[in-house]
């Protein structure tokens, strides 16, 4: 048997046998004039088909370049000999499709496909992006199906696209006052409690989670699986960020791994956007691009290139708190030992002061004793020259006056002594400097007592962290197991016969080839 005049096996998914060739009858007005009057032609289904066939290569004759949003390229393997998708023309301003076509991208024509794609490095087709490409316009009589046969692409018209719809988006975020909303709110002096984003058990995760456990810090990580490519990213990644709005943690970080430009476009959304500059914490994005950056590391508190980076500024950020709290406790320290210092010295002039004092009264009144005695000396002599014939009354006028001033003399002598005496003095000084201990005392326990109590939280939560360790989860027993791309394997579509699994345990790796895969019987449940 003879092939049909065009191909058309692949590109429909079926061969037929020999084609049959149709055509609509033509027949001249005079001739018409003259023939009798027949009944219309009745078409049959082939013939028709095979009419629409001729008519539509008469009028694309040549290929044509038509643009669309790539949708259902996911569900071809991407190792597959022919790939299927369809382009798709949504209603403008809404996600409503208004009309689609069906698109082949045949095995022989992938190498200049691929040619063209190399043209714009990091350019990777795949689902909800934009394209330009040109193509052979096939109808296939049999089945009457209209599909185009994918022949180049035009991946400048895709980033191009790309970039419009970045700019636009800025725009509005910007005429909203959303641009630098999130970069006013204030970080946490101790940002420990973490929300990240990302897909769980991603490489990503564990480069963010790998750098933290690094240190000595107590980090709180809550993280929520997102898809951080494809076209659920959107959907999951503002799921994410509402949840941690609702619970706000110190700081959220938005993370993952490396990927082509076209899969960064997934995070120019404005949903994203508007996700992340309403957020009442900083935000931190990681999302792996060394010279792109997307609408989301515009609007974020803080853009890093990779997720390691934004590990190590957290860290940083929670050296930098505990610095501050031992510099303050160094400070409070030094200030207590100074005023201990400055009261000693106190002490130490006022027993000087108190000492100088003494030695001067003391002076005085020796000098004071020396004049009275020089006063009674000569009004003894005066006394006894006027009053000889009254000698032994005045005498003892004399000796009484004598005694009470030296009575009282000595009584001021003693009692200046007993003020100024060693004991007092020590006493004085013992005194103050009990008063200053208990100062001291009142000073230092408040602080003390606070910096255990943050030091059994910070040893709560990092007995919190161990706990939730997924390397635990492997130490009693359980595995995780990975297909050859290094996907986790979930059900028994993943790891079909023949396909080669990787199983993680506590201590080893486990390389096996699957050779059968049993459906797991219903569960009962226990009456």
């Amino acid at each position: 048997m003879s092939r049909p005049g065009n191909d058309f096996g692949p590109l429909f998914g079926e061969d037929f046998g020999d084609s049959v060739s149709y055509g609509f009858d033509q027949v001249s007005d005079s001739a018409a004039e003259r023939a009798p009057a027949r009944a219309p032609h009745t078409y049959g289904v082939f013939e028709l088909n095979r009419a629409i066939e001729n008519a539509l290569k008469r009028t694309f004759s040549q290929q044509i370049w038509i643009r669309g949003e790539i949708q259902g390229l996911s569900r071809s393997r991407p190792n597959a000999r022919h790939r299927y998708f369809e382009l798709v023309e949504k209603k403008a301003g809404q996600d409503q499709v208004a009309a689609k076509v069906p698109v082949a991208l045949l095995d022989w024509n992938r190498a200049a496909i691929d040619q063209d794609c190399a043209q714009a490095p990091g350019f990777v087709l795949e689902d909800n992006i934009e394209v330009r490409i040109r193509a052979k316009v096939g109808y296939y009589p049999p089945y009457g199906k209209l599909q185009l046969e994918m022949m180049g692409i035009d991946p400048t018209f895709t980033l191009g696209q790309m970039a419009a719809s970045r700019e636009r988006v800025l725009r509005g975020l910007a005429q909203a006052g959303l641009l630098e909303r999130n970069a006013q709110q204030p970080f946490a002096a101790a940002p420990r409690r973490v929300g990240l984003i990302t897909s769980l058990g991603s490489a990503a995760y564990n480069d963010f989670v790998q750098e933290l456990q690094r240190h000595p810090y107590s980090f709180s990580v809550k993280a929520i699986d997102a898809r951080v490519s494809g076209h659920d990213t959107e959907r999951t990644v503002v799921r994410a960020l509402r949840a941690f709005a609702q619970h706000p943690p110190d700081v959220v970080v938005l993370i993952r791994g490396g990927g082509s430009r076209s899969d960064l476009s997934a995070f120019d959304s404005e949903m994203i956007a508007r996700g992340i500059a309403t957020m009442p914490v900083p935000v931190i994005t990681g999302i792996g691009h060394e010279t792109d950056r997307s609408v989301a590391d515009e609007v974020a508190a803080l853009s890093l290139k990779t997720p390691t980076a934004c590990a190590a500024e957290l860290v940083r950020r929670m050296a930098a708190a505990v610095e501050t709290v031992e510099n303050a406790w160094a400070e409070i320290v030094e200030g207590t030992h100074a005023a201990q210092v400055r009261c000693d010295e106190a002490l130490l002039a006022s027993a000087r002061q108190i000492a100088a004092a003494t030695r001067t009264t003391l002076v005085g009144q020796q000098a004071h004793l020396r004049s009275a005695s020089r006063h009674l000396r000569q009004e003894a002599r005066h006394g006894v020259t006027r009053e000889v014939r009254s000698l032994g009354s005045s005498s003892r006028r004399l000796r009484d006056v004598t005694r009470s001033h030296l009575a009282a003399s000595d009584s001021h002598l003693q009692e200046f002594r007993r003020r100024l005496s060693p004991e007092r003095t020590k006493h004085l000084w013992r005194r103050h400097r009990s008063e200053l201990e208990h100062m001291k005392s009142r000073l230092l326990e408040p602080l003390r007592h606070r910096f255990e109590l943050h030091q059994k939280m910070f040893d709560a939560h990092e007995a919190q962290v161990r706990a939730l360790d997924p390397r635990r989860a492997l130490q009693r027993g359980y595995s995780l197991t990975y297909d050859a791309q290094g996907k986790l394997v979930r059900n028994a579509q993943d790891c079909p016969p023949g396909a080669q699994i990787v199983t993680h345990l506590a201590d080893a790796r486990v390389v096996s080839q699957v050779e059968s895969v049993e459906p797991q019987p219903p569960t009962k449940e226990p009456s």
